[in-house]
């Protein structure tokens, strides 16, 4: 068993090798990506709406958390994730 565990461990660490040119497109690729969602979102969703999405996502707090932070209601916070999420869906993901 120590020896299979051992083999396992020595397989994992070989480091991978990608070619910098290769990370690079990758890395601009994510970050247009994010951009374009970006202006999307603030020419096309509420204050209210991008606030919601940015309190669950990107600060991982729970619904009635942003309800607390916002003073609205889980059941409005509900319905702006919702509608955020649909159209971010039918722009990004036809």
């Amino acid at each position: 068993m120590k020896d299979r565990v051992h083999h396992l461990l020595k397989a994992d660490t070989s480091p991978s090798i990608v070619p910098l040119e290769a990370t690079i497109a990758e890395i601009d690729r994510e970050t247009e990506k994010y951009e374009a969602i970006q202006a999307y979102m603030d020419a096309e969703l509420t204050p209210q709406t991008r606030k919601v999405l940015d309190l669950r996502f990107r600060q991982k707090l729970k619904y009635r958390e942003i309800a607390t932070e916002l003073g609205i209601s889980e059941v409005a916070v509900y319905k702006h994730l919702a509608q955020g999420i649909r159209k971010l869906k039918q722009k990004f993901n036809p």
